[in-house]
């Protein structure tokens, strides 16, 4: 019996700080909830004409989830693979899937995020249309995905090279040798 399961009885993926349960479920529902149907609605018509694009907002926070961005930052890896997979499947067919994960970004809806405009350093704050710029230059360069505030592009490349490794590394059907017991 591991060490862990002798000292709780549950885990769960949420932290203390996610809010409101409310606030939570209103996130899943607009991130997850309305994103899928959204997808598989128009999806038909697109490989039938063998043209479209989908652009989902993630965000960078589909990263690296901080302390109070648990249920938002989950939401948003949910967007991140959704739209990566939707990619993968749609390959060959005429249609383009991208997905943006802008940092900061001043809108709206950050007063209500419990961290608003006025606490972050102006300098880390993109406007919203120079967020849709960047975003939509890169969909023109065939980025799928567009981090539109990080200018090395092989940071990004970097990131995903590295995710692919570690999956890669990850298929061995065996427990990894540093987690054997001594």
């Amino acid at each position: 019996m591991s060490t862990i399961s002798r000292k709780i009885a549950l885990v769960t993926g949420a932290s203390s700080g996610i809010g409101a349960l409310h606030d939570s479920l209103s996130q899943i529902a607009l991130n997850i909830t309305a994103l899928t149907p959204l997808a598989h609605a128009v999806l038909p018509g697109m490989k039938a004409r063998n043209a479209g694009v989908i652009v989902n907002v993630a965000s960078v926070l589909a990263l690296k989830s901080l302390a109070f961005s648990a249920v938002y930052s989950g939401t948003k890896a949910f967007v991140l693979a959704f739209s990566e997979g939707l990619r993968d499947e749609l390959a060959g067919t005429g249609v383009t899937v991208q997905v943006v994960l802008p940092a900061s970004t001043a809108t709206d809806i950050r007063d209500q995020s419990g961290v608003p405009l006025s606490a972050l350093a102006p300098e880390a704050v993109m406007l919203t249309g120079h967020m849709v710029d960047a975003a939509l230059v890169a969909l023109d360069r065939g980025e799928g995905m567009t981090m539109p505030s990080v200018d090395d592009s092989a940071l990004v490349a970097q990131f995903d090279a590295a995710r692919s490794a570690l999956v890669a590394a990850a298929q061995t059907g065996q427990v990894a040798p540093r987690l054997l017991a001594a």
